[in-house]
């Protein structure tokens, strides 16, 4: 457990599931009892375009870094759509 804890990736998982994951795994390692460790640890398993929208607010606790990877996750999805509507008005105006 203690290795699938340090291998954990967000990968295609949603913060929610990676927050869940991280969680269940933690109470395995005992020597993650620093905060900044544990926020260190979250956020490097983000994948990257979360991992760098949380990390530049400098969180300093825990559930700071992961209502911002929310945050950020959100936000991500919006602009998503955003970009999607665009295209298809792109592609109905080329019709």
């Amino acid at each position: 457990r203690i290795d699938e804890f340090h291998d954990l990736r967000q990968a295609s998982m949603t913060v929610a599931e990676y927050e869940s994951r991280f969680l269940d795994l933690l109470q395995y390692v005992d020597y993650m009892q620093d905060e900044q460790v544990r926020i260190h640890r979250f956020i490097r398993g983000l994948n990257l375009d979360l991992g760098g929208a949380v990390r530049i607010h400098c969180p300093q606790t825990l559930a700071e870094a992961v209502e911002k990877a929310y945050i950020a996750e959100e936000t991500r999805g919006k602009t998503q759509q955003a970009r999607d509507r665009v295209r298809s008005r792109i592609q109905q105006m080329q019709d």
